[in-house]
């Protein structure tokens, strides 16, 4: 029999910058929530934990915003502590709320 759960690794928040190559195109405030899926398995000896897939996701607040934000463009979320990924921000051209954004490469993000 298989269960599967998803863990909550790591939360980061504060403040970052929004990036088109390397130039910046906002400051944000960000809070993002990590997570990995474990599988269990049972087998004879009891169950067995393996890693599944892992998930990140949250929401931005701009700050300051230099540029336009193209909802189909791709750009990178760096982050206070360095670590960044790239995302995609549907209808953020306008400042006044908390904006969900799309992960659209995180494999170079590291969990701390």
């Amino acid at each position: 029999m298989e269960r599967r759960e998803r863990r909550i690794v790591e939360k980061p928040r504060g403040a970052g910058k929004i990036k088109k190559v390397d130039e910046i195109i906002a400051e944000v405030f960000y809070t993002i929530i990590v997570t990995k899926e474990v599988i269990f398995i049972d087998n004879s000896d009891g169950h067995t934990e393996v890693d599944g897939v892992g998930q990140i996701n949250g929401n931005l607040k701009f700050v300051i915003k230099e540029k336009e934000i193209d909802p189909e463009g791709v750009y990178t979320l760096e982050l206070a502590d360095g670590r960044e990924f790239d995302i995609s921000i549907p209808f953020a051209n306008f400042q006044s709320k908390d904006y969900e954004f799309i992960v659209r490469d995180g494999k170079n993000f590291k969990v701390k």
